[in-house]
């Protein structure tokens, strides 16, 4: 697997064999931050290859101002425009964050499910590929 970027606000892994990318967030971002995050998402989305899939784990994901809503939207439509064929969501904490969030895949139309777990998430990640 291979670190794309780690920061003590997220960190991005890439494992070439199953076609995924692991997201990590955590705290609040400022838009600098955030700015930076898509830097490093471009970077991994070179790697990528149509149907990819990913894993975000945002269970310690603060909510964010509008701005940085907006520049995490402008990643997911990256990944949609990449070929994303679907997402597996670890859902933060705060009830807030998540609706939050949830708001920020409906605007893009991002494909994804929400777990408890990374174990669960890569679970439904892997059937659905199956079933693809």
């Amino acid at each position: 697997m291979e670190i794309i970027a780690t920061n003590q606000y997220y960190e991005i892994r890439f494992d070439a064999k199953k076609n995924r990318a692991y997201l990590r967030g955590t705290g609040f971002w400022t838009t600098e931050i955030a700015q930076q995050y898509i830097a490093d998402t471009i970077k991994y989305l070179r790697l990528v290859k149509p149907g990819f899939t990913i894993v975000s784990d945002v269970r310690e994901l603060l909510t964010q101002k509008q701005e940085v809503q907006a520049i995490i939207e402008q990643s997911q439509k990256l990944g949609m425009a990449s070929g994303l064929f679907k997402a597996a969501s670890v859902v933060p904490k705060d009830f807030i964050t998540e609706f939050q969030l949830d708001t920020m895949s409906q605007n893009t139309n991002a494909p994804k499910g929400k777990f408890a777990s990374v174990i669960d998430a890569e679970i439904w990640l892997d059937n659905e590929l199956v079933i693809k």
